[in-house]
């Protein structure tokens, strides 16, 4: 019985951490193979661009709360982008944000509604004019993220900076290579991949099971299914020749397969 235990504890063991090292693989995989559009679409933002989208569906209407606006989260397969900007805003009526310091804006126009708490758990920026990006990968829930940060002013970008694992593919010379390193890097042109090192506790464990239980079926249960259909049949579990008439426990007159659950004599 403990034998049985520790082989049953062992299999369990393994097929988390194949399930755990699947969840990383599919994660690290979307962010690798994000598309043009996902890499250089942004989330509605302060501008005509909200506006028109909140006037067409209320529910998409950036939330503001203490000078910190919190754009609607932007979905693509597989990849949640969550973007926050830190603003000086002028003037608020009611529980909505009625216009800022941006000319573009016209007076009047609600570009955000205010909430007790920021939403999704982001980050907030912590230098004024500038906006944190939050990005989410792993399927089916998502389970790794890191973070980008740009420094502004005005329309004017003055740097910015990430939060990941990064590799560059080709040095400024254009030859090939990988390099990485864990931590937070300038940004650059350099840099064109960035792999999330952090990880959405809740995401990571739905998907380290989902997958474990995923490997579990493709290694063992279709085959177990089939073997108990064949036992049920009456047929050898390693061929599926017909055992009825053959004493119990007899081999397998096709492939030699001792078979512990051959059905009884035919009577």
């Amino acid at each position: 019985m403990p034998r049985r235990w520790t082989r049953t504890a062992a299999l369990a063991l393994l097929f988390v951490a194949l399930g755990a090292a699947t969840t990383t693989a599919v994660a690290w995989g979307i962010a690798l193979n994000r598309t043009t559009r996902a890499q250089s679409t942004k989330a509605p933002s302060t501008g005509a661009a909200a506006a028109d989208q909140a006037t067409a569906n209320d529910a998409a209407i950036p939330e503001f709360k203490d000078g910190f606006l919190f754009s609607p989260a932007v979905e693509y397969p597989g990849i949640t982008e969550l973007h926050s900007s830190r603003l000086e805003f002028w003037n608020r009526k009611g529980d909505h944000i009625e216009y800022t310091s941006f000319s573009r804006l016209s007076e009047g126009v609600s570009i955000a509604r205010t909430v007790e708490q920021p939403p999704d758990g982001r980050h907030i920026p912590a230098n004024p004019m500038s906006r944190i990006s939050e990005y989410r990968f792993g399927w089916p829930a998502r389970s790794y993220w890191y973070l980008g940060q740009i420094e502004q002013c005005a329309d004017v970008i003055r740097g910015t900076r990430c939060e990941g694992l990064w590799f560059p593919l080709k040095r400024p010379t254009g030859s090939s290579d990988f390099k990485s390193s864990i931590g937070i890097q300038c940004g650059s042109s350099v840099f064109e991949r960035w792999l999330p090192i952090y990880i959405l506790p809740l995401g990571f464990t739905l998907n380290t099971l989902f997958y474990a239980a995923a490997w579990f079926t493709y290694l063992f249960g279709i085959r177990s299914i089939r073997r108990n259909l064949r036992t049920r049949r009456g047929l050898c579990t390693g061929c599926a020749y017909d055992l009825k008439g053959l004493p119990p426990g007899s081999p397998c007159p096709e492939c030699g397969r001792r078979s512990a659950h051959a059905p009884s004599p035919a009577t």
